[in-house]
């Protein structure tokens, strides 16, 4: 793999002046040179470097101020809909309510129905046994005339 002008560890320019470590001493003249070239090369970078960090801040503020108006339109969209949630939930309840009285009204009135109908079974029987006729039998003979 092969670095540019900077390595990516240091950052550090290729044409340093080495010591006595036995790697290669350049000229004073030359470095001063060449530093002078990568200091301006790198001021022109480090410019570049700026301005573009300078624009992917202000695109990460305008996309953060995106994400926060849209996380504030479905909150309110969560609230509304919460809103409708509980007023439903509210309706419902008391339909439920209105139902169980509807339905507790309707077993009453079936209890009363049942005792209805059996004291008209009871007063259509009794009414019934006064109006016995027996047959062969003159009108009038039941009053005490000679049977």
């Amino acid at each position: 793999m092969t670095r540019g002008k900077y390595s990516r560890k240091s950052q550090k320019p290729e044409l340093e002046d080495r010591g006595v470590d036995g790697n290669e001493t350049l000229a004073p003249e030359l470095t001063d040179s060449a530093n002078e070239s990568v200091t301006s090369t790198a001021e022109a970078h480090s410019g570049l470097d700026m301005a573009h960090l300078e624009t992917i801040l202000k695109e990460l503020r305008d996309f953060r101020q995106e994400n926060s108006d849209t996380l504030k339109e479905i909150i309110e969209e969560i609230r509304v809909a919460s809103n409708r949630i509980d007023n439903a939930e509210k309706r419902i309840e008391e339909a439920e309510e209105r139902l169980q009285h509807i339905e507790d009204a309707t077993i009453e009135l079936l209890e009363l129905q049942k005792q209805f109908k059996t004291r008209l079974v009871d007063q259509e029987g009794r009414s019934r046994r006064g109006n016995i006729r027996i047959h062969g039998l003159k009108e009038g003979v039941e009053d005490g005339a000679g049977l």
